[in-house]
């Protein structure tokens, strides 16, 4: 008898660090999302959390979607459409998934995926003001050729692939505005400026900006996404 307890014993104490990581593994985040390109029809999707409960997420492309909060486990956040199997039964498919990122804020950002993989590729963002400070330009390039961002005084070259965070414009006019050029490496040494205007540098507001070659016309292009993020809004 005193051997069986002795192997109980055992047993629970190997079980618990393992239960234990899984607590820890186990989070709470608020999360959005912002959709490049829809594919196909997919313009809803459900972020599968903790034990696979879901939350559904709207994809907008022209912003970014209301923030929700979920409990999500692992390194990876997961989004899927439910359909049924030939039982009948209820199922989940993935439609994108991706490294989730370190703080509770998080910015999920779908792309068109490869055409043998799953419908999104998803690139996740700290969506947090200590990672993506207000009066900032968080800029990508998803362009096959290298960007350049002049913005105010500040100039950025990005390679194919890569993303900057580019401080706030100080140089301004009368209405804070500052001129801003974004430019496409046309040659090595040459870029071919594709925007040329004013935005507002606001303490307040944050931009997200993406270059890229637009799938249907093959120029080159930039999205901007700019907000006053809504916990900094006023309650009503």
């Amino acid at each position: 008898m005193m051997k069986r307890l002795q192997l109980l014993a055992l047993a629970v104490a190997a079980i618990a660090p393992l239960a234990t990581a899984a607590a820890q593994d186990t989070r709470k985040v608020k999360l959005r999302t912002l959709c490049f390109e829809h594919v196909g029809e997919i313009k809803k999707v459900l972020l599968v959390g903790a034990d696979d409960k879901t939350v559904e997420v709207d994809l907008f492309t022209s912003g970014y979607s209301d923030e929700i909060e979920a409990t999500v486990s692992g390194p990876d956040l997961r989004f899927a459409v439910a359909g049924t199997d030939a039982a009948g039964k209820v199922t989940l498919k993935t439609v994108a998934s991706g490294k989730a990122a370190a703080g509770t804020r998080q910015l999920a950002i779908f792309l068109p995926g490869a055409k043998d993989g799953a419908p999104y590729r998803l690139m996740v963002i700290d969506d947090s003001e200590e990672k993506f400070p207000l009066g900032t330009t968080l800029a990508f390039n998803f362009a096959p050729v290298p960007v350049r961002f002049a913005i105010g005084e500040h100039t950025k070259d990005l390679k194919p692939g890569g993303e900057v965070l580019i401080p706030q414009a100080r140089k301004v006019n009368d209405m804070n505005q500052c001129n801003v050029v974004i430019s496409f490496a046309d040659t090595p040494q040459t870029w071919k400026p594709v925007n040329n205007t004013r935005w507002l540098s606001l303490p307040q507001e944050r931009a997200l900006a993406i270059a890229f070659i637009h799938p249907v016309t093959r120029q080159p292009t930039v999205n901007c996404y700019r907000e006053t993020p809504p916990w900094k809004l006023p309650k009503l």
